[in-house]
């Protein structure tokens, strides 16, 4: 088998990630301990880096903006945007705003 060189990722970025250091291989893989944009510190898989499959912690994810949306008697006034990925159902009443005066 065929192994290639080592590439030092230290102090290289990838999407919000920001290499640190290297640690132990896992399974043969060599992996990095990197730190988010949000302030996140996790080992990320090297090739997970290079090949952009890995571009945060989960901050970034994309989510679909429902403000000024209805839902049955409730219209979403504001996104509540935090780090941890949550669902809606996570999200605080006062964050809706009620749009019929019954149920």
């Amino acid at each position: 088998m065929l192994v290639g060189k080592l590439i030092d990722l230290t102090g290289q970025t990838f999407g919000k990630w920001t290499v640190l250091k290297r640690v132990d291989n896992r399974k043969n893989h060599p992996y990095w301990m990197c730190l988010c944009e949000c302030g996140t510190i996790r080992e990320v898989k090297g090739s997970a880096l290079r090949d952009a499959v890995s571009t945060s912690c989960g901050c970034a994810v994309i989510y679909n903006d429902l403000t000024g949306r209805s839902f049955y008697y409730w219209t979403v006034i504001q996104h509540k945007k935090t780090c941890k990925q949550s669902n809606l159902l996570d999200v605080p009443l006062s964050m809706w705003q009620r749009t019929r005066n019954h149920f």
